[in-house]
């Protein structure tokens, strides 16, 4: 049988040590089913186990090549018009998919979105909700350890997305990154997501947190 064309392709990195990875992509599969594309850049020393179906396809660098070369690998190899970055102990709730989809496709001018992501320990407080410049020009996450904002607020413009759980327009990538380093592999797993926001935003292209997802 003939897989249907996935709407989205999933990226998620890994060293293959987290124990919240065959949650993540459960929790991914059973979110966007065949909407998804799931592949998996297994970057650690030995190569990890997965149950069958968890994955499309498992790519394997052969070397810790750090989140943004990482990502930027799975990024080339996949093809669908909506790209998902998802750190591998991060558990997308039922919804996430077609809330953020929907909130992409809405706008043409938008290059990305999120969600609100969740502290693991405690669900009631925001890890983040976006990038966001403080008043010493540091690049923060908006809200972190701050009761989370409700399901029901409003889409809101932030300056960018947090490359741990979040949905990309592949076209506004490929403007900002011809040669394909979409994340700067310079920064191997910090600041990426930070430095894309800001190619994004030069190019025109704008970002939204979307708390329904």
């Amino acid at each position: 049988m003939t897989r249907a064309v996935s709407e989205v392709s999933a990226v998620v990195p890994t060293l293959g040590r987290s124990p919240w990875l065959v949650s993540c992509l459960e929790a991914l599969r059973r979110d966007g089913g065949e909407r998804i594309e799931i592949l998996v850049v297994d970057q650690g020393e030995s190569a990890v186990d997965l149950p069958a179906g968890l994955a499309d396809r498992v790519l394997r660098p052969g070397r810790n090549l750090g989140f943004a070369a990482g990502t930027n690998l799975g990024i080339a190899e996949s093809s669908a018009a909506l790209v998902a970055t998802v750190n591998d102990d991060a558990l997308v709730a039922p919804g996430w998919l077609a809330a953020l989809t929907a909130a992409l496709l809405d706008d043409p001018r938008l290059a990305a979105v999120q969600g609100v992501n969740l502290q693991m320990d405690d669900s009631a407080r925001a890890d983040g909700c976006g990038i966001a410049w403080n008043r010493w020009w540091q690049a923060v996450q908006i809200g972190h350890g701050r009761p989370a904002p409700e399901a029901g607020e409003a889409p809101c413009e932030v300056f960018g997305v947090s490359a741990t759980v979040a949905l990309f327009r592949r076209a506004a990538l490929c403007a900002v990154a011809p040669d394909g380093a979409v994340f700067d592999p310079r920064l191997h797993s910090y600041y990426e997501d930070v430095e894309l926001a800001g190619r994004l935003r030069a190019a025109g292209w704008g970002a939204r947190l979307v708390p329904a997802a």
